[in-house]
């Protein structure tokens, strides 16, 4: 079975690297363009959206994880998972839309939500992956006949 600790590890390397990606982010000049020149009130609500939807599939995925591990019924739990992360991605996006001056990311390239949309993918390619490798195992015959 995988082991909970090494989902917990994932999760906090997926912290440590999406932070890093935050802080590469504040130096740029998609940054510069739109979120420099705001007032703190709309840069703290866009950064709300910001961790929202950058930080909230990373623990969305482990919160499921550790939920399907208590329930009978966890492949319910995991098919909410995707709805799940695309809900954050979006009322995260539109959080961070409602402070901008522009309506859009498009001059930006969609810089400030880049790091969201890497999380969701990496949130939702990890859990499979993991669930995947969990259920092989369970159903995987030992050598010893046990």
């Amino acid at each position: 079975m995988v082991d909970m600790r090494r989902s917990g590890k994932v999760s906090g390397i997926g912290l440590v690297l999406v932070s890093l990606t935050g802080v590469a982010f504040l130096r740029s000049r998609a940054y510069g363009l739109y979120f420099d020149q705001m007032s703190l009130d709309n840069w703290l609500i866009a950064a709300a959206g910001w961790c929202l939807a950058t930080y909230g599939p990373i623990l969305v995925t482990l919160w499921l994880w550790r939920l399907t591990k208590m329930r009978h019924i966890s492949w319910i739990i995991h098919i909410a998972l995707l709805p799940s992360l695309f809900a954050l991605l979006v009322v995260g996006e539109r959080i961070m839309l409602s402070t901008l001056y522009s309506p859009d990311f498009d001059s930006t390239l969609g810089a400030p939500i880049m790091p969201a949309l890497l999380a969701v993918l990496a949130a939702a390619t990890i859990y499979y992956s993991a669930l995947m490798v969990e259920r092989r195992a369970r159903f995987q015959v030992r050598p010893n006949g046990k």
